[in-house]
């Protein structure tokens, strides 16, 4: 078919001003990724204040699956909305629109067949990407339900690419943001109001999802491009091709982040037992056969970690006269416990034109911050190299309190006690000395 050199009807990127064009497209992208950030945020606040810590790490467990998801949108995505572009500024919409199908094609399949996948084999999946045992149900339930979301999943992550590629960057928004927002209130309502637990957490976030694909199909309609037709659906070797070879990418860099969530998730402390074995072929100490586990020192001394980043600036002036004023702050609850980060920070500029030879400028900043958490990887009080070695390394047998008097947690000592793991050293001393230096009784 002949191509139509004509420029997209309605698709501003071919004639717009840039400048025009940066804030029309990026000022709605911003706004969705911090919207999607928040989304975050408030949702393990839900689901910690109504489930627990058991319901966070629920959803920790399912965040390599995310990355999947994540993975294979980018390679069908990024490598489609590309192509689009390209032909489009060539003029030719017939193969733009091909490509724009292609992707949407591959979208769909990729997010039924990982579905499908995912839901007949949870267990595996759950237990693959580290879930304890105490957070196995939970993980379970809220990944099966999960798995029926992703096809609506990778068509709206993927397809809203198309949508900005196409011209309507505040639709792909709201694509985005509608989602969002359903999401919120559904939260609220399934887990307080209901008391739905778990699953109902799933449920908001599979219908929010459902919601942002329909807004996405309606789009199909009405593409600014030209009609959609069913040919342009049609999967080639050589789109496809075309399109994997520019979202491959983005795409591997996202598997990556699979691979480290899961082996992350996989790093189990020593349990009783193993610990005895392995301090038997060494054969320094000799410890009795009746140990038991009593802590698991993961669940002791991660969290879910939170990241929060404001910034406000007020900027103005006149020919002669400019002045900026900006202010900003950033918070970081670590995932080890009491490792947070804040800072604040204020700055003020202004610059005065003297004369056309002659400016003056005046600029004042502060900056204040407060860092809580030592010892993290070689901690000053730990005998086994820090905080991160010493919760895979020490025996699962040891409490987490002080026997002695079974009053004073670790966790909730001084402000480096954890760190130092003051009594949690005693502790191994005590265990693992030889029977004969042990003190009686």
């Amino acid at each position: 078919m002949k191509a139509d050199s004509s420029p997209p009807a309605g698709n501003p990127l071919g004639t717009a001003p840039v400048g025009r064009l940066l804030l029309q497209f990026a000022v709605p992208s911003i706004i969705s990724t911090l919207v999607a950030a928040l989304y975050n945020m408030v949702d393990q606040i839900f689901i910690g204040q109504r489930i627990g810590y058991l319901g966070n790490a629920a959803t920790t467990v399912a965040f390599p699956l995310t990355y999947i998801n994540g993975a294979l949108t980018l390679l069908f995505s990024n490598g489609s909305a590309v192509n689009f572009n390209l032909f489009s500024g060539r003029g030719n919409k017939e193969e733009a629109l091909s490509y724009a199908g292609n992707g949407l094609t591959l979208l769909g399949v990729e997010g039924v067949s990982l579905g499908l996948l995912v839901g007949l084999f949870t267990s595996w999946f759950v237990a693959v990407f580290g879930s304890t045992a105490d957070v196995f149900p939970y993980a379970v339930t809220y990944i099966r339900i999960i798995a029926v979301g992703l096809p609506f999943l990778a068509l709206t992550s993927g397809g809203t690419l198309l949508v900005r590629s196409d011209g309507s960057p505040r639709y792909a928004m709201w694509c985005s943001l509608s989602g969002v927002l359903l999401n919120f209130v559904l939260d609220w309502l399934f887990l307080f109001p209901l008391n739905l637990g778990i699953a109902g957490a799933a449920w908001a976030t599979v219908l929010g999802q459902i919601l942002s694909a329909l807004l996405l199909v309606r789009y199909l309609f009405r593409f600014r491009t030209g009609r959609l037709e069913r040919r342009h659906f049609r999967v080639t070797a050589k789109r496809a091709k075309a399109i994997a070879a520019i979202g491959a990418a983005a795409s591997f860099n996202q598997a990556a982040m699979v691979v480290m969530n899961t082996v992350r998730n996989n790093q189990t402390p020593l349990n009783a037992q193993q610990y005895k074995a392995l301090q038997d072929e060494i054969g320094l100490v000799k410890l009795p056969a009746n140990l038991v586990d009593r802590t698991d020192w993961q669940d002791e001394v991660y969290r879910t970690g939170l990241t929060q980043d404001y910034q406000l600036s007020v900027t103005n002036g006149n020919e002669k006269l400019r002045y900026y004023l900006s202010g900003g702050y950033t918070g970081e609850n670590g995932v080890l416990k009491k490792s947070d980060f804040s800072r604040y920070n204020v700055r003020a500029t202004i610059d005065n034109d003297i004369s056309k030879w002659l400016t003056v400028s005046a600029s004042v900043a502060y900056s204040d911050y407060t860092f809580k958490g030592t010892g993290i990887i070689s901690g000053t009080g730990s005998n086994r190299g820090g905080v991160i070695t010493s919760i895979i390394s020490m025996t699962m047998e040891f409490p987490d309190a002080d026997p002695m008097t079974e009053t004073r947690r670790i966790r909730s000592g001084g402000e480096n006690d954890f760190y130092r793991l003051e009594k949690l050293n005693e502790l191994s001393r005590s265990c693992c000395a030889s029977p004969e230096k042990r003190a009686p009784g």
